[in-house]
């Protein structure tokens, strides 16, 4: 009997879930502390919408342009309380002439990386009548040092951090990080724990707001050694459409 494509989403899904449930158990965290963020960025749209009947509703796209234009097709959850559209979160890298597009469609964006972007979210976002609090972001630290990865150094991310009082549209979700692909995922485990402790750190000298404790970090190849270190935020795409045409990104 042939397998159809949201069989497969969902055997995928599930499976993935069930590797999250053990990662858990491993270092004793509540799994629903754990939200999965499935990266777009190369999913058909007929992918997606079989993503959304089965109830998954978390998506995290790489390309503003592409985040709008998906958007359009599929709505987009701005309130939290549209239980048929996805909720986007912009994972990617955002330049500053993107953020308005950006803003009219999602609400939390994984890559802030300098004091002018988020002073250009803040006026932006004042611009489209969003409340207080109502851009959710994560700092991005290239926890690696790697020339080829976005993100700040640690004490570049200090000064951003110190500066988002000074946008109060912006609130500060957590940390974000990207490790390099490892086919052995134990070899990234150190900038995983990096991030952490830069949260913790912090959080505990008054740097970062008590609750800004999430961390966004973990993709398809590492995302159990990153709950073990305390991720909230999981990026995955491949694992997830594993056996899903995706040569198509649109």
């Amino acid at each position: 009997m042939r397998v159809t494509p949201i069989e497969i989403l969902k055997r995928n899904v599930d499976a993935v879930r069930a590797r999250i449930l053990v990662a858990c158990e491993r270092v004793g965290r509540d799994p629903a502390e754990i939200r999965m963020l499935t990266v777009t960025k190369y999913a058909p749209m007929a992918a997606l919408r079989g993503l959304l009947e089965i109830g998954v509703r978390d998506f995290g796209e790489n390309r503003p342009q592409q985040l709008a234009q998906r958007a359009a097709k599929l709505g987009s959850d701005l309130g939290g309380d549209a239980g048929d559209k996805p909720c986007w979160r912009m994972i990617g890298h955002l330049q500053r002439n993107k953020v308005r597009q950006t803003l009219e469609v999602c609400r939390e964006i994984h890559s802030l990386d300098s004091i002018r972007l988020a002073d250009e979210i803040e006026s932006r976002a004042k611009a489209l009548n969003i409340p207080s609090g109502g851009v959710g972001v994560f700092v991005e630290i290239n926890t690696g040092g790697e020339d080829a990865k976005t993100g700040l150094s640690a004490e570049a991310a200090r000064e951003v951090v110190q500066h988002l009082p000074n946008c109060p549209t912006i609130h500060m979700l957590g940390l974000m990080t990207m490790a390099p692909y490892a086919d052995d995922p134990q070899t990234v485990r150190p900038m995983f724990a990096k991030l952490r402790a830069l949260r913790d750190e912090w959080i505990e000298t008054g740097v970062a707001r008590p609750d800004a404790r999430r961390l966004s970090m973990g993709m398809s190849n590492d995302f159990e050694v990153a709950i073990e270190e305390g991720a909230t935020d999981i990026r995955l795409g491949s694992v997830l459409f594993e056996g899903i045409d995706t040569e198509d990104p649109r």
